[in-house]
């Protein structure tokens, strides 16, 4: 009897709470993304364009049907991701407007960027989710 009491106070309110409403979901990087522009110095490069990435809930990423890309771990003030055949660790920074993302590699890997405007210092892709 007492088992069901604590059921009824813990278990059953939570089934019938309200879901998070989507604006005020914590954006992620799990999932498929399309590059649809990329500027490196400061300027528009056809470079990646078109690339798909997957980026997985395990930490692993994939670009483009590559069987291994690499990993990447979420830190506070962006993402730390590791391309294969590439031991160095790129200090990248993440902004989410809906379903695009930008993604700021710093061309000094030791400094990670402030944001994700365009400059001399970096190449920024966005990227566009790919809704399944």
């Amino acid at each position: 009897m007492r088992a069901l009491a604590m059921l009824s106070l813990f278990a059953l309110p939570a089934a019938f709470a309200a879901p998070v409403p989507k604006e005020l979901r914590k954006p992620t990087m799990v999932g498929k993304w399309v590059i649809v522009e990329s500027v490196v110095w400061g300027r528009e490069k056809p470079i990646h364009l078109g690339e798909l990435w997957e980026y997985g809930a395990d930490g692993s990423m994939t670009r483009s049907g590559h069987p291994a890309s690499g990993r990447f771990e979420v830190r506070p003030g962006g993402v730390d991701i590791w391309f294969d055949g590439d031991p160095t660790r790129c200090l990248a920074r993440t902004e989410f407007e809906g379903d695009m993302m930008k993604l700021a590699f710093p061309i000094d890997q030791a400094v990670r960027a402030t944001d994700c405007a365009p400059a001399n210092n970096r190449a920024v892709w966005t990227l566009k989710r790919i809704k399944e």
